[in-house]
């Protein structure tokens, strides 16, 4: 679908509402705060997963058994046995209960892709999936054990995604996904889903129908503290009250920051944060590439630099359903884009992991570090699913910036990690 012009709309010069938090004060608080030892060092593993499991429930057990087996044969590129061990679980799926289609939809793609995608894609793509399976199987049991150690009051952070970056000729580009505030995105860290139950994302969420919490204050803050030294912000899980007393604060803040965001709809909570004294904004786009979410935008920025060059920024928040298309979809819009001229990157929350992801993009260069940015559901097992991926040429001029997150909560988010 060809993509459509956006109008960017004016900001207010109306003082911003005080916020809750002195900005240097509270990030010096956040990033300094003294740090407890997790509980346990490591995620557990794979195999010992299994063996937990089976201890719980048999049926269950040696089910996830046959699937960590069947990541072993597609690694070997054993195909033949791959298709056998594709159709026993998919007949046994029903011993895992609630999480029955879920597993025959991953079980699918996994044979529609054999001999077309890498092996290490889809050994990844499964291991993810034992992960998410037990943990939301003992959360259906009712006998819940900790696959990776609880965050909870540890995570002094107020959302549940770290943000990552990327330098480029002087350019600073961040992203970050904010936690939208509706009801629907808080639940999985208020009811402990994520195992963030007495962080400070519960403590400052004091919801109220058409306002904003202390929580998204304190983010919002952490958003302009970050133009102090960053030239781009592409920000997702954004409600409309944020973006526009967003784009209110950060100009009153400086004349020199812009706002642009997308027509409000319920699948659409992005905006990208810039500082028009360092670009000179051309041309802002959206796309609709995925045909499994209609509704569910991509926007694309262009950028003249003072060289002349021009700089492409898409922000993207890629649907989260774990075995959907829309991963594919993303991928086969972005793909005539790799290694072309000009400068392109494409930053966001993106639901899946560097493995996942790559093997779709060959070509591109994945600069936003190699620290986890977010929790799994159920599990608790850290991932890293928030990146900057370097579409076109000149990738070795870009590096990861470092100083977007506190040495401290990395570490903590580091010790449920199962990436490398």
């Amino acid at each position: 679908m060809a993509p459509f012009e956006i109008t960017l709309q004016g900001s207010s010069l109306n003082p911003p509402k005080p916020a809750l938090f002195f900005v240097p004060a509270m990030k010096r608080a956040m990033l300094s705060q003294p740090v407890e030892e997790p509980k346990r060092a490591r995620t557990m593993g794979p195999e010992a997963l299994v063996a937990s499991m089976r201890q719980r429930s048999r049926p269950v057990g040696l089910w996830l058994q046959g699937l960590l087996d069947l990541i072993e044969l597609v690694g070997r590129r054993e195909n033949e046995k791959v298709k056998l061990k594709i159709q026993q679980l998919a007949n046994d799926a029903a011993d895992i209960h609630e999480g029955a289609e879920e597993a025959r939809a991953v079980l699918s793609e996994t044979e529609q892709e054999l001999g077309k995608s890498a092996p290490e894609e889809a050994c990844a793509r499964l291991t993810g999936a034992l992960y998410l399976f037990a943990g939301g199987l003992q959360v259906q049991q009712k006998a819940f054990k900790e696959l990776a150690p609880a965050l909870g009051v540890l995570w002094q952070f107020p959302s549940d995604h770290l943000p990552v970056g990327v330098s480029w000729r002087g350019l600073r580009l961040a992203s970050w996904n904010l936690l939208n505030s509706g009801a629907q995105y808080m639940a999985p860290a208020l009811n402990n889903k994520m195992g963030l139950r007495g962080s400070m994302i519960g403590a400052l969420h004091d919801r109220r129908r058409g306002e904003l919490t202390r929580r998204d204050h304190t983010a919002m803050n952490l958003v302009l503290d970050m133009l102090k030294s960053t030239h781009v912000v592409c920000l997702q899980g954004c409600s409309h009250l944020v973006k526009e007393e967003l784009r209110h604060t950060a100009f009153c803040c400086s004349e020199r920051f812009r706002v642009i965001s997308l027509p409000e709809k319920a699948q659409n909570s992005e905006c990208i944060v810039y500082d028009s004294a360092a670009l000179d904004l051309r041309r802002v786009c959206r796309h609709k590439p995925f045909g499994s979410h209609p509704d569910r935008l991509l926007t694309e920025v262009h950028f003249k630099l003072d060289t002349g060059a021009t700089l492409k920024v898409f922000n993207v928040h890629l649907p989260g359903e774990p075995y959907g298309s829309a991963r594919k979809e993303l991928a086969a819009f972005l793909r005539p884009m790799v290694g072309g001229d000009g400068a392109a990157v494409v930053m966001g929350d993106f639901n899946f992991t560097e493995e996942v992801l790559s093997p779709l993009l060959p070509g591109a260069t994945f600069v936003s570090g190699k620290y986890p940015t977010t929790v799994t559901p159920s599990s608790w097992v850290a991932k890293r699913s928030d990146h900057a991926i370097w579409l076109s040429k000149g990738a070795e001029e870009a590096t990861s910036l470092r100083d977007l997150v506190g040495k401290e909560l990395c570490q903590i988010l580091a010790a449920s990690w199962l990436g490398r």
